[in-house]
């Protein structure tokens, strides 16, 4: 069965600024955080010597071909990572599609669903925390897994996976954001995300574990405070000490 949340919700528009993007430009926008974070992976002592990690560019693909584990019941992943015999191996029984811009998989004894959201600060992605946790929840309970994806599996499916957490798991903001990036360390929801899940968890617990500060690049959480210094170092540095 296929399920598609289109653009308005409850009335309202997802997008105040609606625009495609395609999985290059969200991986172009993302490249600096990116690369730090991989060479950091592939330079760090417990991670070197293992095979699969040849290069710091094999890092991240590694990263965007893989289903990463967040709890038993709930996956997220990139576009590129969907296949059918990967569903099939993790055994997941609902895919969440959280872009405008990737279409839906069709495997059999899969159900999908996709939500058209853009990864913009605009996008009101809160609109979908409430009614794609209580479906992960519903599958979770009869006892089915779920994966989330969007194009890069940084922003857009990091932001429903966190609600999910949060609604469910009962952790806070903090915790569930901790959690995650444990599980896929190149999770990254945009900014304008970030406020609407403060907002979520205000509303399910009375209080934040989270604020939006300032920085060189902007308003953001304070979660990100250290890679806002990394993203501002390398999008100054020379490109021959960025592209390692």
């Amino acid at each position: 069965m296929s399920v598609n949340l289109n653009s308005q919700a409850g009335g309202q528009k997802a997008s105040l600024q609606p625009k495609k993007v395609c999985p290059k430009s969200v991986l172009t926008f993302y490249k600096p955080l990116l690369l730090d974070w991989a060479n950091k992976i592939y330079t760090s002592s417990c991670w070197k010597n293992l095979p699969v990690f040849k290069s710091t560019a094999n890092v991240l693909q590694v990263m965007f071909s893989q289903l990463a584990k967040i709890t038993d019941e709930l996956y997220i992943s990139s576009a590129t990572a969907v296949t059918a015999d990967r569903l099939r191996r993790s055994a997941i029984t609902l895919v969440i599609n959280c872009t405008i811009e990737v279409p839906l998989i069709h495997v059999p004894d899969v159900e999908t669903m996709k939500i058209n959201v853009d990864d913009l600060p605009s996008a009101r992605i809160g609109l979908y925390f409430d009614r794609c946790a209580d479906r992960i929840k519903m599958v979770h309970d009869r006892g089915g897994r779920t994966l989330v994806h969007c194009a890069a599996g940084v922003s857009r499916s990091a932001s429903i996976c966190i609600a999910y957490l949060m609604k469910y798991h009962r952790m806070s903001l903090r915790e569930a954001y901790a959690h995650m990036k444990a599980c896929r360390q190149i999770i990254r929801p945009n900014p304008g995300f970030f406020r609407q899940l403060i907002d979520y968890e205000t509303r399910l617990f009375g209080k934040a574990t989270v604020a939006m500060v300032t920085s060189p690049i902007g308003f953001i959480p304070d979660v990100y405070r250290e890679e806002a210094k990394n993203m501002v170092m390398l999008t100054t540095a020379p490109t021959s000490t960025r592209l390692r």
